[in-house]
């Protein structure tokens, strides 16, 4: 149902409701902007069961990603973070409790290495800190690997969903994970659109849509003086039969 087709909530009777379609307006009007058609009705196939995924692969964990676990008990967890103040919270929290492995490394599009500055006590990126201007971070060398070189499409249990948040180098990753993309169900990547230096949106598109995917969901956003800055879009293949 679109959202003109909806009744629409009252702002005195259903505050809640009133302000959450605003939200989803908004988002609306930014994902157009992006020469995107949003949905009519969305999809999300096994994202919305609570067992739909045997597989998670979350690239650029930080602190973990609790809500995706949860909702997922029974999948596998690959665990994919190359900055060490993160390694005791993980190994004490969400690896005591499930079924995960940790690989100590960042992704991208080729192996090597590469500087990650440690940007504050929740944050690290591998493209500097440009959009923090005047101020100096720590920084180490840490190794990077493609994706399609460290798990292969029979190593992962089907359906399998892919979730990528490294601020701002999302798209060296998903350039390092193209020969494993035929056995990813779903992908979860934050698209920035605040980082002109990081890389244009629809370079993001151009990587997902020769694989089948199709955007179906935005489900969060960070607006910044007004401004969407960046936006966590779901991509899955349309479902047959």
């Amino acid at each position: 149902m679109s959202d003109d087709a909806r009744p629409k909530p009252r702002l005195l009777r259903e505050p809640g409701a009133y302000l959450r379609r605003q939200v989803r307006l908004k988002l609306n009007d930014a994902v157009r902007g992006l020469g995107l058609k949003v949905a009519d009705s969305v999809d999300m196939g096994s994202l919305r069961t609570a067992t739909g995924f045997r597989h998670v692969l979350d690239v650029g964990v930080a602190r973990g990603t609790p809500d995706l676990y949860a909702r997922f008990p029974e999948a596998e967890i690959e665990l994919f973070e190359p900055a060490p103040q993160f390694y005791p919270g993980l190994e004490t929290g969400v690896m005591r409790e499930r079924s995960c492995r940790l690989h100590k490394f960042a992704l991208g599009a080729t192996d090597g290495e590469a500087v990650l500055h440690l940007a504050g006590a929740t944050s690290a990126s591998l493209l500097g800190t440009q959009d923090k201007p005047g101020r100096t971070f720590p920084v180490i060398t840490v190794p990077v690997r493609r994706l399609d070189h460290v798990l292969r499409a029979a190593d992962l249990d089907r359906p399998a969903l892919l979730k990528i948040d490294t601020e701002g180098y999302e798209l060296a990753v998903l350039q390092g994970a193209e020969a494993l993309l035929p056995a990813i169900d779903a992908v979860i990547v934050e698209v920035h659109l605040g980082k002109a230096y990081a890389y244009r949106p629809q370079q993001i598109l151009d990587i997902l849509a020769p694989h089948g995917f199709a955007l179906v969901d935005v489900l969060d956003t960070e607006v910044r003086n007004r401004r969407v800055t960046c936006l966590d879009m779901v991509f899955e293949r349309p479902r047959t039969g």
